[in-house]
């Protein structure tokens, strides 16, 4: 009874492993929220408000090239809504960013214990959408690449949850006033580890 135990144990531990070799395909995508609210008050008392809430979808497809590695295609879509408030003035100016994008990946991926294991994603993205600053609307296109890391949690053969967290990342944004040939163009580099970026997918794997 034993030995039947021992070899059962054994075929379910690397069956969950068989999702991470060459020649399988992984289905899935992930969901992100971020809300963020800032409570100050000036040197006379009167209170300013800021809130900003953003929402990201991105459905995603991969491809192991070998074990333990895999390229891949994501599409994301993000939205983004922020206002500031300050006493006796009123709202300081609303901002609403909408953007797709287009993100290859590669991904090589390091197994923790038996139902569980750690990637590192280098990522290109280029993007589109609209901008609208109080009011004002702009065109919005983005290019960018970023190293993120994260982390599958197999649930079974099939499928896993999957989780990222923060980037080392660097990104141009480029935005131009509707109906003008003027443009306005911002460069940004930096790390973001915190747990405020964190995003949380669900993943389905195609086995030879």
């Amino acid at each position: 009874m034993k030995h039947v135990l021992f070899v059962v144990l054994l075929l379910c531990s690397s069956s969950l492993y068989a999702q991470l070799a060459k020649g399988n395909v992984v289905l899935g995508g992930s969901l992100g929220y971020n809300s963020q609210h800032d409570r100050s008050y000036d040197p006379n008392g009167y209170p300013y408000r800021g809130e900003s809430t953003s929402i990201t979808i991105s459905p995603k497809a991969g491809f192991f090239i070998s074990d333990k590695s895999a390229v891949g295609l994501s599409l994301s879509y993000t939205s983004q809504n922020s206002d500031a408030v300050y006493y006796g003035i009123g709202s300081l100016g609303k901002t609403e960013r909408d953007l797709f994008s287009i993100i290859p990946y590669f991904r090589t991926y390091k197994s923790l214990g038996e139902i569980a294991a750690f990637f590192l994603q280098a990522e290109a993205s280029i993007g589109f959408g609209t901008l609208k600053l109080s009011g004002a609307p702009y065109d919005l296109s983005t290019y960018g690449v970023a190293v993120r890391p994260g982390f599958n949690l197999f649930l079974s053969r099939r499928w896993a949850l999957e989780g990222t967290f923060g980037s080392l990342a660097y990104e141009s944004t480029k935005q131009s006033p509707k109906n003008s040939k003027s443009s306005e163009q911002s460069d940004k580099f930096g790390f973001n580890f915190n747990m405020s970026t964190l995003s949380i997918g669900a993943q389905f794997f195609i086995t030879r």
